[in-house]
C-alpha cells in the first residue's frame, strides 16, 4: 500500500521537475495541461510559488520559471554526499567502461539516484538525477541489502511485505534473499532486466566516508553488452572502488 503525499506538497514538487525536465519557461496552461492540474488550483499553486521567491513571473509573457533560489535548496547536497573524490570517481568508471553510471541510497523501499552519468555508448541506460528504483530485486538494492545484519534484514524484508513494497521484474522475495547471500560472499550484486527490459547492472558498495548514509555505486547498460563484458567490468569496479 502506497504511503498518501499531501496533495499541494506533491503538486509543489511535480511542478519543479517539470521545468527540470522542459528547462524553458512555462505558462499556467501548459502547467495545467501536462500535470492535469485545474486551472484555478494551478494559477494558485504558481502564484503562491513567485511569493515565496521559487519562481519567477513575466507580466508581458505569462510564463513562469524558476529562481536561483531552488538552486540552493540542493546545491550543497552533491559536496555533502559525493565530494570531488567520489564524483572523479564516478567519472573514472564511466571513461573506462563507457557504460552508465550511477550512484544510489536508499529511500524508503527504494533506491534512489543521486547523481548519473550517461553512458558513452549509441544505446546506453537512460535514466535521470532521482530516479527510484525498487529495493526488492535490482542490483543496487541488492548490494544496499548485502550490507545488513540478519536481524536488520529481517525487519527490512518484513515491513517490505506489510508495505506491498515493489519487487523488481520476474522476482520472487525467495530470489532477493538468494541473490544477497550470494552478494555478501562475492561482493557484488547483479542483476538483468529488472526494472527497464533489455538492461543489466553491476553493484557495489562504496566505503563509508560521509557517514551520511550507504552509497551504491551502479554500472548499467545493454544487457547483452554487460553480459559479455560482466569481467571486465566487475574487475575495472573493483580497483577503482577500493583503490588506495
Amino acid at each position: 500500500m502506497k504511503t498518501e503525499v499531501v496533495k499541494s506538497v506533491g503538486r509543489v514538487l511535480e511542478v519543479l521537475e517539470l521545468f527540470q525536465r522542459r528547462r524553458k519557461p512555462i505558462k499556467a496552461n501548459q502547467v495545467c495541461l501536462e500535470l492535469g492540474y485545474p486551472k484555478s488550483s494551478s494559477n494558485a499553486l504558481l502564484k503562491s510559488m513567485v511569493e515565496l521567491g521559487y519562481l519567477s513571473f513575466d507580466s508581458e509573457t505569462l510564463e513562469y520559471f524558476p529562481t536561483i533560489r531552488v538552486h540552493g535548496l540542493g546545491e550543497w547536497l552533491p559536496s555533502a554526499l559525493l565530494g570531488d573524490e567520489r564524483t572523479n570517481l564516478l567519472h573514472e568508471i564511466c571513461d573506462r567502461t563507457g557504460e552508465t553510471v550511477t550512484l544510489s541510497i536508499r529511500n524508503g523501499f527504494n533506491m534512489q539516484f543521486v547523481s548519473v552519468i550517461p553512458g558513452k555508448f549509441p544505446i546506453s541506460l537512460a535514466v535521470q538525477d532521482g530516479f527510484m528504483a525498487p529495493i526488492l530485486g535490482t542490483a543496487v538494492g541488492i548490494a544496499y541489502l548485502s550490507t545488513l545484519n540478519k536481524s536488520q534484514l529481517g525487519k527490512v524484508l518484513d515491513r517490505a511485505q506489510r508495505a506491498g513494497a515493489v519487487l523488481a521484474a520476474k522476482v520472487t522475495l525467495e530470489e532477493v534473499q538468494q541473490d544477497i547471500l550470494a552478494t555478501k560472499k562475492r561482493g557484488y550484486a547483479l542483476g538483468y532486466d529488472r526494472v527497464i527490459p533489455d538492461t543489466g547492472a553491476i553493484a557495489m558498495v562504496l566505503p563509508d566516508e560521509s557517514g551520511l548514509s550507504t552509497q551504491i555505486i551502479g554500472v548499467g547498460g545493454f544487457s547483452s553488452r554487460i553480459r559479455r563484458a560482466e569481467k571486465d567490468l566487475i574487475q575495472t569496479m573493483k580497483s577503482l572502488v577500493h583503490a588506495p
